[in-house]
């Protein structure tokens, strides 16, 4: 038998090995340019409506920005009615899971010491001196003191309530 050259495989080629490597580098600068780079974002109206306040590195501080959206400083002075209530009752909301931090923090955005104890303290709800009434007396409460309320009412229906009317006075002189 003869020798026969036999053609060189394809991939072996110098042109073809140039063309794959050539390839290969548009295909990665494509993939930076698409997953990699970003232009930088020119901070403006046009482009947000939040434009401050900015981190060290430039960047917007959206936190920042919702505290200040929604904790003004005219929420720290005294034309805030809210304020005026809890520096003379206190913080009676008690409705978060962790009642201390949120006090804390309630006080300091109201700009009061949270130290400084409360002038007033809020009265009990008078269907609540009924029961509390009743039940010293060793007798059994209204079947729904709340609903008995609903109605008009005076001293004699209820002449317990006497004391808790002159208690309320106070308290509501000062929300007054």
């Amino acid at each position: 038998m003869t020798d026969i050259d036999l053609p060189k495989p394809l991939w072996k080629s110098p042109i073809f090995l140039v063309s794959m490597a050539v390839c290969l580098l548009i295909f990665l600068f494509g993939a930076y340019l698409f997953f990699i780079w970003a232009p930088p974002l020119v901070i403006s109206e046009k482009t947000t409506r939040i434009t401050g306040p900015l981190t060290a590195k430039g960047e917007i501080d959206f936190f920042k920005a919702l505290e200040q959206r929604f904790y003004p400083p005219e929420l720290a002075t005294d034309d805030n009615g809210f304020r005026d209530f809890v520096r003379l009752f206190g913080d009676v909301s008690g409705m978060s899971s962790d009642p201390e931090f949120y006090r804390l923090q309630k006080y300091e955005k109201l700009g009061l010491d949270p130290n400084v104890p409360p002038t007033l303290a809020l009265p009990l709800a008078h269907y609540v001196v009924v029961e509390n009434f009743y039940k010293t007396k060793g007798e059994a409460p209204p079947a729904n003191p709340r609903r008995d309320f609903l109605d008009p009412w005076t001293l004699e229906d209820y002449p317990m309530l006497e004391e808790w009317i002159n208690d309320i006075d106070t308290p509501l002189d000062a929300v007054t």
